[in-house]
């Protein structure tokens, strides 16, 4: 199920299915108990979600750093020919 508003940051699309695939997990425990084999499926898929998050977090924070890594260069930059 996908939202309709976008979404800042591809870290912010994997929370917000994170947050969906985890609602349907508690749906299967409680239906089927831990140990039935679409629990664990659903749990892995979970965790795949959850070790893209922290990537794309990773990357989006990398990004923001070297974007003001940047910005303060130009500002360097610009403060120097003044």
């Amino acid at each position: 199920m996908m939202n309709s508003f976008e979404f800042n940051s591809n870290s912010e699309y994997i929370k917000c299915r994170i947050e969906e695939e985890r609602d349907g997990l508690n749906e299967l425990v409680m239906k089927y108990g831990f140990r039935d084999v679409r629990v664990l499926k659903q749990s892995m898929e979970l965790d795949k979600l959850i070790n893209s998050y922290n990537k794309a977090r990773y990357n989006d924070s990398r990004y923001a750093k070297k974007s003001t890594v940047e910005s303060s260069r130009l500002l360097e930059e610009i403060r120097y020919r003044a």
